[in-house]
């Protein structure tokens, strides 16, 4: 249950930016990388992408190591 409600916020947070896309928004050319890293909605979805997939091999690792030591 617990996992579940954090792949939906992980979801909502990544999925809800893109309403925010428009021409104009952030300062930097769409087509530069920087636009991507320093513009808040692409950046804290980037974040988060990052941030849980670090935690699925954590929690996959995690468990692996718990399945191994109960043989």
């Amino acid at each position: 249950m617990m996992y579940s409600r954090f792949f939906a916020i992980i979801a909502f947070a990544v999925f809800a930016p893109q309403a925010f896309a428009h021409p104009g928004h952030g300062n930097t050319d769409a087509k530069e990388a920087a636009h991507y890293l320093t513009t808040l909605e692409h950046a804290m979805p980037l974040a988060l992408m990052v941030l849980s997939t670090i935690a699925v091999v954590w929690i996959a690792t995690k468990s692996l190591k718990a399945q191994r030591r109960s043989w």
